[in-house]
């Protein structure tokens, strides 16, 4: 999710300042859901308010929170202009959820939505939106039917193209496939991520037979690897 907000940034030079979109680490829903204490908890204040976010989140439109469920993975979209809570289900088909699906999805969006406010108001003084008198819809994105195992990379799809009234590419097999390739590449370019684990991930699908540790013993190092990858 961070590296989908740099790379809206990216796209959006002329106004860096302001953005119409804001992700949602999917942890949020997890400490959520778990009864796990929000408000302070530190990573949850940093996807709110932390120096990552060079814009002002007051602005934005849209917030975007994936969310794993029992059944698979849904996404919630916040419109804080017309106050409607988009559930996004991949796995919903026909005419929308059956009643059972949508009173499961109602408890835990008002929770996740509930949780949200209580953050939003105790991060900032008189944030634009109240958390009363809203509702929730539930679109059919979905043109071919998925399975709980595909719904992780149909929910990056649906982030990365869902513009508030309908995907900009569609939801299909094809293009969920592509998406997932496409966040890989863009994982690599994360900025201000202090981890090597992208980089021996990397090392991984270039060199699957050896180890990072065995080939820098061999005089072939990682160097070698990312300049391989600089010409293809």
């Amino acid at each position: 999710m961070r590296r989908y907000s740099q790379s809206d940034q990216e796209a959006n030079l002329e106004c860096p300042y302001m953005n119409w979109r804001h992700n949602i680490e999917p942890e949020f829903a997890t400490i959520v859901l778990a009864d796990q204490e929000y408000l302070t908890n530190i990573s949850i204040q940093k996807q709110l308010v932390g120096n990552d976010i060079p814009y002002d989140i007051t602005s934005c439109q849209m917030f975007f929170l994936p969310a794993p469920l029992e059944d698979g993975w849904i996404v919630i979209m916040w419109d804080m202009m017309s106050r409607k809570l988009h559930v996004l289900d991949p796995l919903i088909r026909g005419e929308g959820p059956p009643d059972a699906t949508r009173d499961k999805h109602e408890m835990i969006v008002w929770k996740l939505h509930h949780a949200l406010f209580q953050c939003l108001n105790e991060y900032y003084a008189g944030w634009p939106t109240q958390d009363g008198q809203w509702a929730t819809k539930y679109p059919v994105i979905a043109e071919e039917t998925f399975c709980r195992d595909k719904s992780g990379r149909c929910a990056l799809h649906i982030i990365r193209h869902y513009d508030g009234q309908k995907l900009k590419i569609p939801l299909t097999k094809y293009n969920a496939g592509r998406t997932k390739r496409q966040a890989l590449h863009e994982y690599i370019k994360l900025q201000g991520n202090s981890s090597k684990l992208a980089h021996e991930a990397l090392w991984t699908v270039l060199a699957p037979t050896d180890s990072w540790v065995d080939s820098i013993h061999s005089g072939y190092s990682r160097t070698t690897c990312w300049n391989c990858v600089s010409r293809t």
